[in-house]
């Protein structure tokens, strides 16, 4: 009898030890989760950032053409004359 005592307690202890160790998983879980989000927004704005970031150095990749062969003057009267040209196109596709 007392060796099915002893067998009952190993087990129950046995027991809790996987339950714990199942909610100490289960926990771990949700913090990685946690992680996972935070990083992907992270990554998100990381790529935005990347994204506006390439647009500017085309824009002054642009302007250093039009310096190179105008005055800083002249580039940037004809860079708004091509913003506004390209502003008459975009008006005339939303009619």
């Amino acid at each position: 009898m007392k060796d099915i005592v002893t067998l009952v307690s190993g087990i129950e202890f046995k027991s809790r030890e996987i339950v714990n160790h199942l909610n100490n998983v289960e926990h771990e879980i949700v913090l990685l989760k946690e992680e996972n989000k935070l990083l992907k927004e992270e990554l998100e704005t990381i790529k935005q950032n990347n994204k506006e970031l390439s647009y500017r150095n085309q824009i002054i990749k642009i302007t250093k053409v039009f310096e190179g062969s105008h005055g800083k003057t002249q580039a940037k009267a004809r860079i708004n004359d091509i913003l506004r040209e390209i502003d008459k196109c975009i008006g005339l596709l939303n009619d």
